[in-house]
């Protein structure tokens, strides 16, 4: 009896996935539903990143384009700055 009275000397009970404000109330559908998403959320995200978005990157690298890159052709959306402007001539635009 002295080796299970650690158990019997408090009440312990399951008291499922919840949150301190209340928001997810204990022993319910949507607290068993957020306790899965906890483990099912990042292995999707991964399987996500190094089945999908990895070989595509990959393959990108490989055709030799960069996406993070922007062309300064006539057409782009860069615009060159005056050669006398400031950091100051940018604040305070309004």
């Amino acid at each position: 009896m002295s080796k299970i009275a650690w158990l019997t000397e408090r009440p312990v009970a399951h008291r499922g996935y919840h949150d301190m404000n209340k928001q997810v109330w204990e022993n319910t559908l949507s607290a068993f539903a957020r306790a899965i998403s906890k483990v099912t959320t990042p292995i999707v995200m991964g399987i996500l990143y190094f089945v999908v978005i990895t070989p595509v990157g990959l393959v990108m690298r490989l055709f030799g384009h960069n996406a993070l890159t922007r062309s300064r052709t006539p057409t782009s959306v860069w615009v060159r700055r005056a050669p006398g402007a400031r950091r100051g001539d940018l604040e305070r635009l309004f």
